[in-house]
């Protein structure tokens, strides 16, 4: 996806093996169909260990429509990419909604780029309720915390996918879940258990995709 630097993507280039995966089909104006699409990063230091990845679905059948996955890009710079693909994904009447972690440095420098950019159609939590398109009374800040641990939204993953209220096509995402094992009732990610060289290039295996 070619963008200038401000996130305004100007066109998208088909290549072969090229980072960003897309498992729906381009209209002859190089855009996905037009659609309501949600959008969720997962964000590395930008060292070449591990993946900051961007996984996005289609709100109307919860099918997993693109990943993006690069081990090398700052925060910051992952930061640029994203907003551009959500802005790429986005149609007049449905912005597409972008959540990332929120806790850490990469994640708070991440939000504000993201911010800094004006980009506003942002998953915001904070209170009782969370809340997307900008938020709502009790939503405060931009993103999620996983500080209260991923067993919640790894239940949820797991058991929408069995649902098939979610439908993941990436097989190395898909092999990422197989990683995550429970010590003392907490989710724990096994390290490189499944490791295969990544596409992306990245050393290590944290469950990014899983995380996205």
């Amino acid at each position: 996806l070619r963008f200038d630097e401000a996130g305004r993507p100007k066109e998208f280039v088909r290549c072969a093996g090229g980072p960003i995966k897309l498992w729906k089909k381009l209209t002859i104006h190089g855009h996905l169909p037009p659609d309501q699409y949600v959008a969720g990063a997962d964000i590395s230091l930008g060292l070449g260990r591990t993946n900051s990845c961007l996984s996005a679905c289609s709100v109307s059948n919860g099918e997993k429509v693109l990943e993006y996955c690069d081990p090398h890009l700052k925060s910051n710079e992952f930061a640029i990419k994203c907003v551009a693909i959500c802005r790429w994904l986005s149609f007049q009447d449905n912005p597409c909604v972008l959540g990332w972690e929120n806790s850490g440095a990469p994640g708070i420098t991440f939000g504000k780029e993201v911010e800094k950019m004006g980009y506003g159609s942002v998953y915001m939590s904070g209170g009782r309720d969370d809340a997307a398109f900008g938020g709502g009374v009790r939503a405060t800040k931009a993103g999620y915390s996983a500080q209260k641990g991923h067993y919640d939204l790894l239940q949820e993953y797991q058991s929408s996918l069995g649902r098939k209220d979610f439908i993941n096509r990436s097989r190395p995402a898909l092999d990422e879940t197989k990683d995550w094992i429970y010590v003392d009732g907490k989710p724990t990610h096994k390290a490189n258990a499944t490791r295969k060289e990544d596409p992306s290039g990245a050393k290590e295996n944290h469950g990014d995709r899983t995380i996205a």
